[in-house]
């Protein structure tokens, strides 16, 4: 009774932030190049946010836009013709024995007085420890720019050569004339956008954050240009690796000078009640995790931010409690750094199942009245769809209680675990997630594990529903794990439909808890990967359309790649974690990364068929499609971004190429590739 007492008290703490709405402009739509200045021919953009595709905007946000919708209102390319896109031209930008991951895109700026290379259009890509410019027609590099080294992993020691997921940031930005992104040491630097020369560095994380972390990702970064307290820019991020002794943050950086204006800390301290209650050793939130993975959507005329934190640290050991702010979406003061609402996803989460990818936030009508959404999605595959003045559910997208299920009693005594009930003014998860992933079935697991209902060593397993307790002792069949769900994978918002578009993955993985201090599973059998990609109209919460893709199954004994019409054999069991981008054109793009039931591509050769990831396209109105396919030579973690330039339309994706040594080495480990008709 006494942490309801407190909880109430958070929720109205909470209450009494709510700052009010902008006045909603009216619901024209326009597709097209469009002047800046007419705000009116976008109302479901944030005021102050201009859309991908016109005139203000070619797609020179990490995301599309600064509401991070991955929207583009151009139009060139239409279901009729975008079967003739074809290749117009490759690059690659890194070293030659680089194999890193790329979780990154491009971005594309144009226009006058945009202290620009080339005012045409001048393409900008995370690569190679910093960032290069390039000729976004023929890929010729223009400048580049090349950081610091990441951190040893002892005093004195060598850097690694590069963070496991890549020497790139997954998210960087343009803004007012510069290129603001992460880098290897942890740092966020600035740099000139027409020079590639630096202009200020300001070290987020410090050195026992960063140092040997090499799960980590440079910090990812976002700005707006007429932001912070004068006015003159703000840039948003923070340290990432949540799974290290870290305690998390979100800065607020002066664009001019790279001064900290403010920093929010993503775990409370011992004044801060009665969050700090949360954590049953208030001690252990002083290194408690809840790094900033997943990037920042802005709100310029509410002057409010969103964004979301990481898993908590330690992943198991911990004491009771839900662990504020761990694997939570927020809101804060764009000036200030103040809190504004949270919602948090999973309590005390042992499992990293945080939020990994970025939010959005978009004006949408239900039942004729405009309402201000936020939308955030999980590892758990869920989403959350929420008034983003405040964190309460939207109209039509209702919160219900999910039980928590834990048939050893383990859980629930010993971690307070209850991964689906959020700690806000909006309560547990809204109804929304329902339509968003398949939950499993005995059918799906027979598919996963030929011997179900009898693990591989003989002993009975059982499918979990979702949500299910994860410490327990007992044989399961996992749907989830921290690498599925809706993770790292970029959703979008298409304002001509109206739907929101998210691509959901399930892995069923036979497992049991193996230690009380490690949070990883031991898998005891293979796995089956289904992917569904999925559209919801954001004004009744139903489902436009849905398409389940097969990953890998089982066939007489043997993990075999799926069949989908239209793709290459198994490229469906890599999940989706690039992300999804719509257009004016009525298509939706998206990229599957590879096959990994063929085991290691180390030692493929040439007579091998193509095991790497694909460029898709689908009708984005009736999720018809493929329209087209292009399969690169190896993963494709990124996400696909559209452009222009000189009336031409464009799509392209930044993809990994086979690694030296292997038999399918071409001379370098990754390349950026550019379609057109």
């Amino acid at each position: 009774m006494r942490k309801l007492g407190f909880l109430l008290v958070a929720t109205a703490l909470i209450a009494a932030t709510v700052v009010a709405l902008a006045t909603a402009s009216q619901n024209a739509r326009t597709a097209g190049s469009v002047s800046p200045s007419a705000e009116t021919a976008w109302p479901w953009e944030p005021k102050g946010s201009i859309p991908a595709g016109t005139a203000g905007n070619n797609w020179e946000h990490g995301k599309a836009d600064l509401a991070s919708t991955q929207f583009s209102y151009f139009k060139q390319l239409t279901p009729n013709n975008v079967g003739k896109l074809r290749v117009a031209w490759q690059g690659s930008y890194a070293p030659p024995d680089y194999s890193g991951g790329i979780q990154g895109s491009p971005i594309v700026v144009s226009g006058k007085g945009k202290n620009l290379p080339l005012e045409s259009g001048t393409m900008f890509l995370a690569a190679n420890k910093g960032v290069v410019a390039l000729d976004p027609t023929s890929g010729k590099i223009l400048w580049q720019f090349i950081g610091p080294n990441p951190k040893p992993n002892t005093p004195g020691g060598t850097p690694a050569a590069q963070l496991q997921f890549g020497n790139t940031t997954k998210y960087f930005t343009y803004c007012a004339g510069y290129i603001t992104t992460g880098q290897q040491d942890g740092s966020i630097t600035a740099i000139n956008a027409k020079t590639g020369a630096p202009v200020w560095n300001n070290q987020v994380s410090a050195v026992s954050e960063f140092a040997g972390h090499t799960g980590q990702t440079s910090p990812p970064t976002d700005c707006d240009p007429n932001g912070g307290p004068k006015r003159t820019g703000i840039v948003f991020g923070g340290p990432n690796g949540s799974s290290s002794p870290l305690r998390g943050h979100l800065d607020g950086i002066d664009l001019k000078t790279g001064a900290l204006v403010w920093r929010w800390f993503t775990t409370p301290d011992p004044t801060q009640l009665p969050f700090i209650l949360t954590w049953g050793n208030p001690a252990e939130a002083a290194l408690g995790g809840g790094g900033t993975w997943s990037s920042t959507a802005i709100d310029p005329a509410m002057r409010q931010i969103y964004s979301a934190t990481g898993n908590a640290y330690a992943q198991l050991g911990r004491q009771p409690g839900k662990n504020l702010w761990t694997a939570s979406v927020f809101s804060l003061d764009e000036n200030t750094g103040a809190l504004k609402w949270y919602f948090q996803e999973s309590h005390h989460d042992n499992w990293d199942m945080d939020h990994g990818n970025a939010v959005m936030i978009f004006n949408v009508k239900i039942d004729g009245k405009t309402y201000p959404a936020f939308v955030g999605c999980d590892k758990h595959g869920w989403c959350e769809a929420l008034d983003r003045r405040n964190g309460t559910p939207l109209p039509k997208f209702p919160t219900k209680e999910v039980p928590v299920l834990d048939p050893s009693g383990k859980g629930l005594k010993l971690n307070s675990e209850w991964p689906t009930q959020p700690e806000s003014g909006c309560q547990p998860t809204c109804a929304m997630a329902n339509l968003l992933i398949h939950t499993p079935t005995d059918a799906d697991a027979a598919l996963a594990f030929p011997t179900y209902p009898f693990a591989p060593d003989g002993k009975p397993m059982k499918v979990e529903p979702q949500f299910a307790s994860r410490s327990s002792d007992y044989y399961s069949i996992q749907m989830l794990s921290g690498g599925n769900g809706i993770n790292y994978n970029r959703n979008s918002y298409d304002p001509l439909t109206n739907n929101f578009y998210t691509c959901a993955t399930n892995q069923f993985t036979a497992s049991r808890n193996v230690s009380p201090t490690d949070w990883h599973w031991a898998s005891i059998g293979g796995s089956t990967i289904s992917v569904w990609l999925s559209a919801v109209n954001m004004s009744n919460n139903t489902m436009s359309w849905q398409r389940k893709f097969v990953g890998g199954i089982y066939k007489d004994g043997e993990l075999v790649g799926g069949d989908n019409p239209g793709f290459p054999k198994g490229v469906w069991s890599g999940g989706c974690f690039g992300g999804i981008i719509t257009t004016a054109g009525n298509l939706l793009f998206i990229a599957p990364r590879w096959d990994v039931t063929r085991g290691s591509p180390a030692t493929f050769t040439a007579a091998d068929p193509p095991y790497g990831g694909v460029v898709a396209a689908f009708n984005a109105t009736t999720g018809d499609g493929p329209l087209w396919t292009w399969q690169a030579p190896d993963q494709i973690n990124g996400s696909p971004i559209t452009y222009s330039v000189n009336g031409k339309q464009y799509v392209a994706v930044y993809h990994k190429l086979p690694n030296v040594g292997s038999p399918l080495y071409s001379g370098h480990g990754e390349q950026l590739t550019a379609f057109t008709l």
